[in-house]
């Protein structure tokens, strides 16, 4: 079973727990959310060491502040490598339109709150039929 849902531009088709693959889904979901949350936090460390080091002024050497300068910059890659990843990890699940390139533009465009009623709805895809609620998009 799977249900359909129109999300802006984009029919996405979310299988439900009596799907085929429903492991296959949830090591993805889970390598995804790993992934993001590790990046987010060291996002956070990075952010916060330069503030840091800034707030001390003439008391932080040069290296100390290049080589945060240079972490934070690396964090930053492999944030927007994450934010890609999720790109991808939305495609999965994209039925319409069929252009591969059309389907990354609209989801790089979606509004957060759309980009987060995506992530929510693939998530809950599992799970939903199980909490009885078949849509909760709708």
């Amino acid at each position: 079973m799977s249900d359909k849902v129109e999300i802006s531009d984009i029919v996405l088709d979310i299988p439900d727990n009596k799907s085929r693959g429903y492991l296959r889904r949830q090591m993805v979901t889970a390598r995804y959310q790993s992934a993001m949350f590790d990046v987010q936090r060291r996002v956070e460390e990075a952010r916060g060491e330069v503030d840091r080091l800034e707030k001390l002024g003439d008391d932080a050497s040069d290296k100390q502040l290049s080589s945060a300068y240079a972490k934070f910059s690396d964090t930053m890659l492999a944030y927007e490598k994450t934010l890609n990843d999720t790109v991808d990890y939305i495609m999965g699940y994209v039925v319409e339109p069929e252009d591969k390139a059309a389907v990354r533009d609209v989801i790089l465009d979606l509004s957060e709150d759309e980009y987060r009623a995506v992530l929510e709805r693939i998530q809950k895809g599992d799970s939903a039929e199980e909490e009885g609620d078949e849509n909760p998009t709708e």
